[in-house]
């Protein structure tokens, strides 16, 4: 798929199974990803988001939305990125961490909104972990891209 086109294509049938699953299992947390990198020493939020926008344009991924158009889901990749990542103040009780990823890693994912979602989470003045939390049928795509090479 190109960067920077609005366009729709039919899923796989690989995507199409998690799709079925997630319509008919809504928001069962077992296709769910946590993926977690720990931030230590000073951070400059500015260039953090400005990477993060910049991955977003470069990589159709993270730009991929799964939509339904005449009964039957399409995916598309959005022209601009549209994922923020969220701030998270944890400082107060730092270990409450594990607990909170658990219960963003369960939350529902809203397909035609798209297939992840980012948080900051900040647990002291020098420390923070970054999260990115997946639908599997996002790495569906990356499988099927890995075995192209």
């Amino acid at each position: 798929m190109d960067g920077g086109v609005d366009r729709r294509v039919g899923l796989t049938r690989r995507q199409t199974l998690f799709w079925l699953d997630e319509q008919l299992f809504a928001g069962a947390p077992y296709h769910h990803i946590a993926v977690t990198v720990r931030l230590e020493g000073p951070l400059d939020r500015t260039r953090l988001e400005e990477a993060f926008l910049a991955t977003q344009r470069d990589v159709d991924l993270l730009r991929l939305v799964i939509e339904v158009e005449d009964g039957r889901p399409v995916q598309r990749v959005r022209p601009e990125p549209s994922l923020v990542i969220e701030d998270v103040d944890l400082c107060a009780d730092p270990s409450s961490f594990e607990r909170w990823r658990a219960e963003r890693a369960a939350r529902p994912f809203d397909l035609a909104s798209g297939l992840h979602r980012a948080a900051l989470v900040t647990l002291s003045e020098t420390s923070r972990v970054l999260c990115l939390f997946l639908h599997h049928i996002a790495f569906v795509v990356v499988f099927k891209s890995c075995n192209r090479l």
